[in-house]
């Protein structure tokens, strides 16, 4: 299934920051330079990681489970009364753990689920019974029952949930920054949280050709007047310095 972001060319930017960095500090103990090839390829191929080794390992063809898991079951999303709950039952005991909380505690001693082997190779025997069982079970209720026991699950938000939500609150998730055009511009925060290094305060991304002149001027070292010619002609994209609006 295609997630919602193109996230191929996200985590290649992240490659290039990581071959960067590891590039200067090659700098400072050598005082050599070097070439980076950072390919989407190569990135999309890398982010395969146990899907990539179970191919190359044993030569078989990785099948498609959508929101599941190809080792682990069960480890999805599953329906409820009131919304959609995301379980990770990762071993043999949260296993036990989850069938005591959906009221099926024979149901780990089942030979065909007493491990997650079997679990994996019984699955379309299995799924369909916790569908069932959880289909009419209210969500947080179900939530908490298996927090206290020590199963991995979470709920199924939409963006806007997953924004308003007591954890991206806690985390500050959300930056705001005033915007004379728009009012309020809000943004992510950054993830790199770094003890050394404070929270730089949120600027509002510039408008296009915002910055022509002063890059033009600083960089190129053109004269106003020939910045003035280069935007009358079209040739760059510009705007009035005047206040930012």
């Amino acid at each position: 299934m295609r997630l919602g972001v193109a996230f191929i060319d996200l985590i290649s930017g992240m490659n290039a920051v990581q071959a960067i960095l590891a590039a200067l500090f090659m700098r400072e103990r050598t005082g050599k330079g070097q070439w980076l090839d950072i390919s989407l390829t190569d990135s999309a191929m890398f982010m395969l990681a146990n899907v990539a080794s179970g191919h190359l390992n044993t030569g078989r063809e990785a099948l498609r489970y959508g929101n599941a898991h190809p080792s682990i079951v069960p480890y999805q999303l599953f329906d409820c009364v009131d919304g959609r709950i995301a379980l990770a039952v990762g071993n043999d005991e949260q296993f036990r753990r989850f069938c005591k909380i959906i009221g099926l505690p024979d149901l780990a001693m089942d030979e065909r689920f007493v491990t997650n082997k079997g679990r994996t190779e019984a699955r379309d025997e299995l799924l369909p019974i916790i569908e069932d069982k959880l289909r009419d079970r209210k969500l947080h209720e179900l939530l908490a029952e298996l927090r206290a026991v020590g199963v991995p699950a979470g709920e199924l938000r939409t963006v806007g949930q997953a924004f308003a939500s007591d954890v991206a609150i806690l985390r500050d998730t959300v930056v705001s920054v005033p915007s004379e055009r728009i009012g309020t511009f809000r943004s992510v925060r950054s993830p790199l949280r770094m003890s050394e290094s404070p929270f730089a305060p949120p600027t509002l991304p510039p408008e296009v050709g915002e910055h022509t002149r002063q890059v033009l001027q600083a960089e190129l070292d053109l004269s106003a007047d020939r910045v003035d010619q280069l935007l009358e002609m079209g040739v760059v994209a510009g705007i009035p310095a005047t206040t930012r609006k």
